[in-house]
């Protein structure tokens, strides 16, 4: 996994989701993604549009993450995408912060 896409904190990991989120990347996020690490936040940036195989992908990556014990946070999602997530009733599934500095400002 390029460095770019992963980067490791002190309690979480921020990992940018790339826009061809594929699932080789789906496979070796998992398993590159440290065990320690009690947050993951997805920095999604680069999603400028979600259909519903990307949700899908998401889905899976957060039923792997958090069957673990483990939180996971998305950040930077594009207004678009936002209102995918609203229409298919994932903003219910997913929790949201405006940052990575400010992981108590929530808006889900």
């Amino acid at each position: 996994m390029e460095l770019s896409q992963y980067t490791k904190m002190e309690s979480q990991d921020i990992v940018t989701i790339p826009e061809d989120m594929g699932i080789r990347f789906s496979k070796q996020l998992i398993k590159n993604l440290e065990p320690s690490q009690d947050m993951i936040l997805f920095d999604m940036s680069s999603i400028k549009a979600l259909n519903a195989k990307g949700l899908g992908k998401l889905l899976r990556m957060h039923r792997s993450i958090t069957s673990n014990g483990r939180q996971l946070k998305m950040m930077n999602v594009a207004p678009r995408v936002m209102v995918f997530l609203e229409l298919t009733q994932a903003d219910k599934i997913f929790e949201f912060i405006q940052d990575h500095h400010q992981n108590s400002d929530f808006a889900a």
